[in-house]
């Protein structure tokens, strides 16, 4: 009989430190909050559409773009003293997108 390799359980790793697995979840949640803001703001191309669509305001939506370039150590967005000119190259590819 062939043997099956062990699997993990979440809830072994909540027995060996309950704390670490709800502090590893939150950011997860927040990371993935970031990208799916991202995300949106590429679709729309416009902060105060993602931001509508996504239930937030405007100025939210710049701090979690900026918290998630900050996260990743790259700009993902040029922008100029006059607001944001574009997405970057990084941009293009954390979004998946094919360059232009």
């Amino acid at each position: 009989m062939e043997r099956r390799p062990e699997t993990f359980h979440l809830d072994q790793d909540r027995r060996a430190d309950p704390e670490l697995n709800r502090k590893t979840y939150a950011t997860s949640q927040r990371r993935s909050t970031l990208v799916a803001s991202f995300l949106m703001l590429i679709e729309e191309e416009n902060f105060g559409r993602a931001a509508a669509r996504l239930h937030i305001t405007a100025p939210t939506m710049t701090k979690r773009i900026q918290r998630l370039e900050q996260q990743l150590g790259v700009n993902l967005l040029e922008r100029s003293a006059r607001g944001v000119l574009g997405v970057t190259g990084a941009g293009r590819r954390f979004a998946g997108s094919p360059s232009s």
